[in-house]
């Protein structure tokens, strides 16, 4: 994650359209626990695999995970104007790779800390909502 981005609308959707289901970019307004972004990734992965994947944009279906959303535009509009930029990827090094193609340098990756539950089940309940 990376706090205090300001990153284009176009310049973000650009970026994210490219991307495998295997790696995650997307824009939020709030900080959001590592182990949502986590199972975010994937479900996604899982979604495109299974063909169940609702959007051609991965990042834009881990987006409507993570802000609780059934439509793109109410997620767009859920993270719009956030200055969290977060990042996730299948490996360490895949992690590391996908911030550097943003001229970022990532901080030494540690292990995840406590889950907050909560947050866990809110995703959940929100793929299971998404997916009905």
């Amino acid at each position: 994650m990376c706090r205090d981005v300001r990153v284009p609308d176009e310049l973000l959707e650009s970026a994210s359209r490219g991307l495998p289901p295997s790696r995650l970019l997307v824009r939020l307004a709030g900080e959001p626990d590592p182990c949502a972004l986590a199972v975010a990734l994937s479900y996604v992965e899982e979604d495109y695999s299974s063909g169940l994947a609702r959007l051609r944009t991965p990042s834009l279906q881990a987006l409507l995970y993570l802000t609780s959303s059934r439509q793109v535009d109410e997620a767009i509009s859920r993270s719009k104007g956030g200055d969290i930029l977060a990042f996730g990827a299948e490996s360490p090094q895949a992690l590391t790779d996908l911030m550097r193609s943003f001229g970022l340098s990532p901080e030494p990756l540690h292990p995840l800390p406590q889950c907050d539950r909560r947050s866990l089940g809110t995703l959940a309940a929100s793929r299971l909502d998404i997916m009905s």
